[in-house]
């Protein structure tokens, strides 16, 4: 964090040193980008933008450039090439590279800003453009100006010392982190064994050489997996409950049916029955009337012979 700070604080200091005398007009994030529009004058003006350059802002900066308007130019974090294409876009200026740099300070007890010493540059071959942190663009800046402003020892290098205690603590406590996720893993596998028996286990030295939240992350995904699973089986099931309840209704109303057929059928044959013994009956009454009608005439018949 402290490399960052000291980095952006070179930048403006870099962009102080170019635009001294001069009002400054900053549209960096696209602070007062409006103020493009007005008149803005070579001889009195720089336009600073350390932050935010885009396309967009690339081109309403590049009449002003063109006119001769003083333009400073950063962008951080982003590759060599997509920075000097922006740049080349605002207009023709000088590149400057921005490293952040690791190194050691020897002192005699605190330091005071004044005492701050310059350093020697150590593996300077490793200084390539593509392992820039920052790329700095001077558009219409003098030469000598320009190197000018590198000379000076805040522009020149930034630097902070570190917490050398704080950093201690990190590591001890990083080192304590570890050894926890360790035995955490370790017990994380035994977990694994019991909860899980018919399940191959992950090995205590797997779960032991990762992050606790690694091991949590990878049974976190496994039980999904597996709650996935049962769903899905759940979801099986109960489609084929549905279909056997359908099934099952189907045959239900296919007896009701052959019942009422059947029923149907014994109705008419009772209705048949009955209307047999009617008929039945009905000849036997026929029967009896005429046995009684050739019983009287028999009666008749022999009273008038008895008469004569």
């Amino acid at each position: 964090m402290d490399a960052v700070r000291c980095a952006r604080a070179q930048r403006e200091a870099w962009a102080a040193a170019l635009s001294a005398g001069l009002r400054v007009v900053d549209v960096s994030q696209g602070h007062a980008a409006g103020a493009l529009a007005g008149e803005v004058s070579p001889e009195r003006d720089a336009i600073v933008c350390l932050d935010g350059l885009d396309g967009v802002l690339a081109d309403a900066l590049h009449p002003p450039a063109a006119a001769g308007v003083r333009v400073l130019l950063a962008l951080a974090d982003v590759d060599s090439e997509h920075a000097l294409a922006l740049f080349a876009r605002v207009g023709q200026g000088s590149i400057v590279y921005q490293y952040v740099a690791e190194g050691a300070l020897l002192a005699e007890g605190a330091l005071a800003d004044e005492q701050a010493p310059t350093a020697a540059l150590e593996f300077a071959e490793r200084a390539e453009p593509d392992d820039a942190a920052a790329f700095l663009c001077a558009i219409n800046v003098p030469a000598d100006a320009a190197a000018a402003a590198l000379a000076l020892p805040r522009v020149r290098a930034q630097a902070a010392p570190v917490d050398v205690r704080r950093l201690r603590g990190l590591e001890l406590a990083n080192a304590e982190l570890w050894t926890t996720n360790r035995e955490l893993g370790r017990q994380l596998a035994e977990l694994r064994v019991q909860l899980h028996g018919g399940l191959p286990p992950l090995s205590a030295a797997r779960l032991g050489a990762a992050p606790a939240g690694s091991a949590l992350a990878r049974i976190a995904r496994e039980q999904d997996e597996a709650r996935v699973s049962a769903e899905e089986r759940e979801r099986e099931l109960r489609l084929r409950i549905e279909q056997l309840e359908w099934e099952l209704a189907e045959r239900v109303r296919a007896l009701d049916a052959e019942i009422q057929r059947v029923g149907g059928e014994r109705d008419e044959n009772a209705r048949g029955r009955d209307l047999a013994t009617r008929e039945v009956e009905s000849l036997r009454e026929m029967r009896d009337r005429r046995a009684v009608r050739l019983a009287l005439r028999l009666a008749d018949l022999r009273h008038g012979v008895l008469r004569r």
